[in-house]
C-alpha cells in the first residue's frame, strides 16, 4: 500500500507531456480492452473466425499499449527534467 501511494504522489509532480501522453495510453487501452469486449459479444453472426481474431488481437494488445505508454511517458518526464 505504501508503494502505490508514493507511486500516486511522484505521478502529481510529472510534467505535462508526460502526464498526457500517460492519459492518453490508457484511454487508448482502455478502448482496445471494450472493442474486444464487444467483438467477443458480436462473434455470433457469420463472420465469427475474423470477429474472434478482432478479440484476440485487440486483448492482447491493450496491455502492451498501456505499457509502452508509460515507458514513454517516464523516458519524457526524464529528458523534460534534465
Amino acid at each position: 500500500m505504501k508503494f502505490f501511494r508514493s507511486f500516486l504522489s511522484e505521478l502529481e509532480r510529472i510534467s505535462d507531456y508526460s502526464y498526457t501522453v500517460l492519459k492518453c495510453c490508457f484511454w487508448l487501452s482502455v478502448l482496445m480492452f471494450c472493442i474486444s469486449l464487444i467483438s467477443f459479444t458480436a462473434a455470433k453472426d457469420e463472420a465469427y473466425f475474423l470477429q474472434m481474431s478482432i478479440h484476440k488481437s485487440m486483448l492482447e494488445a491493450a496491455p502492451t499499449t498501456f505499457c509502452s505508454g508509460l515507458i514513454a511517458a517516464v523516458l519524457c518526464d526524464l529528458f523534460a527534467r534534465k
